[in-house]
């Protein structure tokens, strides 16, 4: 299925007299996006609960997040704003979905942000896994305080985590780890580990 798209399909959404302006994620020379970390991360979570639940309830939380109500988006998710999204009908719900699914298929075959998901396991696993930890991790060496990493826009966290990776495996090499036991230690093959140095 493509459900890779340059720009967001469906740019807002009318469930009632309101309209709600959809989140940005446009594919040029450069991404621009205002799809925070946090936002990206609930939204994943959110999609894979469908994956397994196929509730519609977890499309209409999903297009409260995309199309938010309110800038504050612990407001979106915690108001009832997603039953908004019941009036809506159920193929523009279901195409938000496959729109985000884009999104994260974006950055899974990406030739820089892919290495970020290139540890063994399931993929699935890997996006969502620890971006609590990863948000604290990044903090703690520099990258803002964890509210302000939850802010910075989606392609700026994973930019921040490829930054750390690299700054990570120069250390590690520096201080005489051999690749395997960068490999053992991040999970990472050789051929990314010598991308990332």
């Amino acid at each position: 299925m493509n459900n890779c798209f340059n720009r967001n399909p469906i740019p807002w959404i009318r469930p009632r007299l309101r309209r709600y302006a959809g989140k940005q994620f446009d594919v040029g020379i450069i991404i621009r996006t205002n799809i925070t970390a946090r936002e990206f991360s609930d939204a994943f979570d959110i999609v894979k609960a469908f994956a397994e639940s196929h509730s519609e309830e977890c499309l209409n939380a999903l297009c409260a997040i995309l199309y938010p109500r309110y800038s504050l988006h612990s407001r979106n998710l915690s108001s009832q704003h997603y039953k908004h999204f019941e009036r809506v009908s159920y193929p523009v719900r279901y195409a938000v979905m496959i729109w985000f699914t884009g999104i994260v298929r974006y950055f899974t075959e990406h030739p820089i942000y892919r290495v970020l998901f290139s540890g063994t396991g399931e993929q699935n696993e890997k996006i969502n896994l620890g971006m609590t930890e990863t948000i604290m991790s990044l903090s703690l060496v520099g990258f803002g305080t964890t509210a302000e990493m939850e802010r910075v826009s989606v392609v700026d966290y994973f930019d921040m985590q490829v930054k750390a990776l690299k700054k990570m495996i120069s250390d590690a090499r520096g201080g005489g780890a051999t690749l395997d036991d960068i490999a053992r230690a991040t999970k990472l093959s050789y051929a990314v580990i010598e991308q990332l140095s």
